[in-house]
């Protein structure tokens, strides 16, 4: 199975994308956004277009924004979502507890150890040049690709 996936994370400042084709993670960027909404919705939406254009992805898994989370982000993650919808693209949300808990035996319970986890599958993403949000997208698409392969 290598299908080409776009795991996405957004927060109310940023979206990160990692790529992945299978199992293999091949592109991890951030994008930060405008404190304007208007023009951080655009920006988000252009971000997801070029990445899927660009990559050619066949599905995209996102984390699914927590309801105590600032409405912002959820804007947002919500403007992805229809465009993905839009473009007919096969798509999963996936939420934190599910990936905090695909990550070890025992749950993990915060951030800060999941992305330890992820550091350890891919060290160059730990460095000071990528942002953490990179990491949680990285956790959401190895969760997102290593379900389909197992759920096939």
């Amino acid at each position: 199975m290598n299908t080409r996936l776009a795991a996405i994370r957004v927060s109310r400042r940023t979206v990160a994308i990692a790529i992945f084709k299978g199992q293999t993670l091949h592109y991890a960027e951030i994008r930060h956004l405008s404190s304007n909404s208007d023009m951080a919705l655009a920006s988000a939406v252009s971000y997801l277009n070029w990445t899927l254009s660009q990559f050619h992805i066949q599905a995209a898994a996102l984390e699914e924004a927590v309801t105590s989370e600032e409405a912002r982000s959820g804007e947002i993650l919500g403007a992805l979502v229809e465009e993905l919808q839009r473009q007919t693209l096969p798509f999963r949300l996936v939420s934190k507890q599910t990936v905090f808990e695909s990550f070890a035996i025992a749950p993990l319970t915060t951030r800060k150890e999941l992305r330890e986890v992820v550091t350890r599958f891919w060290p160059q993403l730990g460095t000071r040049d990528f942002d953490p949000a990179i990491l949680d997208a990285a956790a959401v698409g190895l969760y997102a690709q290593v379900e389909s392969l197992l759920s096939a």
